[in-house]
């Protein structure tokens, strides 16, 4: 179970990190953030990268560095922090390809490390007999047991 802390701990500080990072850089230069055109952002509600990043480094960014801090810490409801943030991650991602109409190498990474720490969540509320994954134990016990 060690393993898994150390996973979903490097994972949300990567994650986190790199938001933090990437939301920092689109409040600053909101137009042509690091190259990217705001051509991009044709079909969305946002002129420019401004309110787009600022969600990214809030709710990503420092979301997952928080969730990373309550994995280290091993507080009691960390699995659902985890799920969350992951969560948050993959959709994030999902909207991101809806609105540019396309998809980027980056985008697939970033999905499957979204999923990883869903995955990773969903390990430690099965350990932990958390819900819902303590219905799920019950149900397939009770079955296994006839």
């Amino acid at each position: 179970m060690k393993k898994v802390f150390v996973y979903l701990a490097i994972l949300h500080f990567f994650i986190g990190i790199g938001a933090i990072f990437g939301g920092t850089m689109g409040m600053l230069y909101p137009d042509n953030p690091m190259g990217i055109s705001n051509d991009l952002l044709k079909g969305s509600p946002f002129t420019n990268y401004f309110y787009p990043s600022l969600i990214l480094f809030a709710v990503i960014g420092l979301g997952n560095v928080l969730a990373g801090f309550a994995v280290r810490l091993h507080l009691k409801y960390q699995g659902y922090v985890s799920g969350v943030f992951g969560g948050a991650l993959v959709i994030w991602i999902g909207v991101q390809v809806i609105i540019m109409g396309s998809v980027h190498p980056l985008h697939i990474i970033y999905f499957i490390l979204g999923v990883a720490t869903v995955s990773g969540a969903a390990v430690v509320l099965y350990k932990e007999r958390l819900f819902p994954m303590n219905i799920l134990t019950a149900v397939f016990d009770s079955r296994t047991n006839k």
